[in-house]
Order: C-alpha cells, then structure tokens, then sequence
C-alpha cells in the first residue's frame, strides 16, 4: 500500500493518521502472523513509519523491517 505524506506544513493530503491506516487497512490484512511487514518512508514519511510500527506494536504485531529515508524529528 503507498500514501501520500503530509505537506511542509503538516497537513496530511491523501492520508489518514496512522493509526487510522493501521486500523483501516493493515490490521485485517496482517491479524494472522503470517505475513512479514515492511514499512518505509521519506522524511515526513519515515516519521509516520516510527508512529505506525509503535502502533503495531501495541497490536501485538511484529514488523519485520523499517526503511527510514531522511527521517525528520516530528
């Protein structure tokens, strides 16, 4: 699944807040344990990968990987 990230002044454009992606559409898709995940992200994106694999974690779901590019401190 790709998104679109937020703006330079934080605006999110074509994207829900992470948690809402995760509850929308990756918990259904990855509830089982048997599909490895992989997030990655540019700047604003690889911070919106950190808040969504913390939020997997509280779910109990493992991620197997993080491709952070150029991540920014939100």
């Amino acid at each position: 699944l790709y998104y679109r990230g937020p703006d330079a002044g934080g605006n999110l454009t074509n994207v829900a807040r992470p948690a809402t992606i995760v509850r929308r559409d990756l918990l259904d898709r990855i509830a089982g344990g048997d599909t490895d995940v992989y997030l990655c992200g540019y700047s604003r994106g690889a911070a919106i990968v950190i808040s969504t694999a913390a939020i997997l974690g509280d779910h109990g779901i493992r991620v197997t990987a993080m491709f952070l590019f150029d991540a920014v401190d939100r």
